[in-house]
């Protein structure tokens, strides 16, 4: 299965697939092998895997973490069979077991936010006071929600010569905790030492190309310290459809355990409001320091949003960037597999199919 990541990863589906599936050949109740068998794979009612997984499923006997695996398993097989009753039936349950285990409360974001809100209010500091030009590599932060187009976005960006894709780096979080952020005044010091310590950091990342892409999508949070420590940085912040964005993170397994939201529909719908106000907040104070991307449109109109996003960069047109698919960087991210694969629209518009089946608590916000 380890290996099976790995191929996935170098751009090599089809050499996963059949890793996968020599896994299930080895414990052929090796739950977790199916979720990532049926994540990459298009399943046809006839597969006999089905039943197998069934079959698991049913068993009372089935340990809790096991019961996670095949229940996301088995919603996405009964999603691409198109049995969306039961689809929605077996994400629900993964999902319910998933946030039971992360033991998650939406009080632990909203406290977040909160502080991140009254901290920015308090401060002392003008971005504009930063001496700029001094980066030797030039960081573009590529952030937003989780499953906003992100991947898509770094994949284009990183198949032109000077843009090296680092995927999603954890060196905003781990300098803010550093510099214990939730306690202490955020002033020019401030800001000053977490500029210092981004930049010896990002220089450990090993490449020679000019420019690095930072693409955590939660580093939407920290955008006033960001900005206002690195001028010269370039942000892009991807937007899709709410709901499309929405239930796309809820069908979702996600491998690390920070996305603790992801797991019930109310709290993705809390969290996402949050992010809006948040997004409203560093977009009025930050006025053309942030290029807004829309996903919809660049699946629509390919070429040209492509073009934007390299002029935003201030760097020559290169047509590779029109075939991102091809690029075979080592790619360890939720999107792997649909990277490789060229632009396709109407993925927005899949969650509509469940319409018959979602709460009030999703369709009757107001996003």
């Amino acid at each position: 299965a380890n290996l099976g990541g790995i191929y996935l990863a170098n751009g090599d589906k089809d050499e996963a697939i059949i890793f996968y599936k020599k896994a299930i050949e080895v414990n052929s109740s090796y739950a977790e092998a199916y979720r990532l068998l049926s994540d990459n794979l298009v399943m046809i009612e006839s597969d006999p895997i089905i039943k197998k997984m069934d079959e698991m499923d049913n068993n009372e006997n089935l340990n809790k973490k096991d019961k996670m695996h095949i229940s996301f398993a088995l919603g996405k097989t009964y999603n691409d069979i198109k049995k969306y009753d039961l689809a929605f039936q077996h994400y629900m349950q993964g999902n319910k077991i998933r946030k039971n285990f992360l033991n998650y409360n939406i009080n632990l974001d909203q406290n977040i936010f909160r502080s991140i809100r009254s901290n920015y209010i308090k401060k002392d500091y003008k971005f504009e006071d930063i001496k700029i030009n001094t980066f030797k590599k030039t960081p573009v932060f590529i952030l937003g929600m989780p499953r906003s187009g992100t991947t898509l976005v770094e994949q284009i960006l990183s198949s032109h010569s000077n843009i090296y894709g680092a995927g999603e780096l954890t060196l905003v979080d781990e300098i803010l905790i550093e510099l214990n952020w939730q306690n202490v005044k955020i002033d020019d010091k401030f800001i000053n030492n977490f500029r210092t310590k981004y930049h010896e950091k990002l220089l450990l990342v090993d490449t020679e190309k000019p420019i690095i892409t930072d693409k955590m999508p939660i580093n939407f949070r920290w955008l006033g310290i960001i900005i206002s420590a690195i001028p010269e940085a370039k942000i892009i912040h991807t937007q899709r459809n709410p709901e499309a964005t929405i239930w796309s993170i809820f069908k979702h397994y996600f491998t690390s355990d920070g996305n603790g939201y992801a797991y019930d529909l109310n709290d993705i719908c809390q969290y996402y409001k949050m992010y809006k106000e948040l997004m409203a907040l560093w977009n009025k104070d930050f006025k053309n320091k942030i290029f807004l991307l829309n996903y919809e449109k660049l699946t629509e109109n390919q070429e040209l949003v492509s073009r934007e996003l390299i002029d935003y960069l201030s760097l020559e047109w290169e047509d590779e960037c029109l075939k991102f698919y091809n690029n075979k960087r080592f790619n360890h991210t939720a999107s792997a597999s649909q990277v490789r694969k060229k632009i396709y629209q109407g993925s927005s518009d899949d969650w509509k199919k469940y319409k018959p089946y979602l709460p009030d608590v999703f369709l009757k916000q107001n996003f």
